[in-house]
């Protein structure tokens, strides 16, 4: 980013005096700026799935008199 910002503008001058780093460090908060929006839109459209749901797999009951301490089995 560093090169591609020297080559289209001129910020980065070899002279620091010369140079314009406060508009570098403006377009990197821009963008850095521009990201977390991004990211807080993402995290408020996401929704998890339903827990009830089981990822779509079917739990089979174990008969209790066999083995009642058994997790249910899950049918593939």
């Amino acid at each position: 980013m560093v090169t591609a910002v020297e080559r289209a503008t001129g910020w980065l001058a070899q002279d620091i005096n010369k140079g314009r780093v406060d508009l570098f460090y403006l377009v990197v908060g821009a963008m850095s700026a521009a990201n977390l929006a991004y990211f807080v839109v993402c995290a408020l459209w996401y929704r998890s799935k339903n827990i009830a749901d089981h990822g779509g797999v079917e739990l089979l009951q174990t008969s209790s008199k066999h083995n009642a301490d058994a997790p249910p089995a899950m049918a593939v």
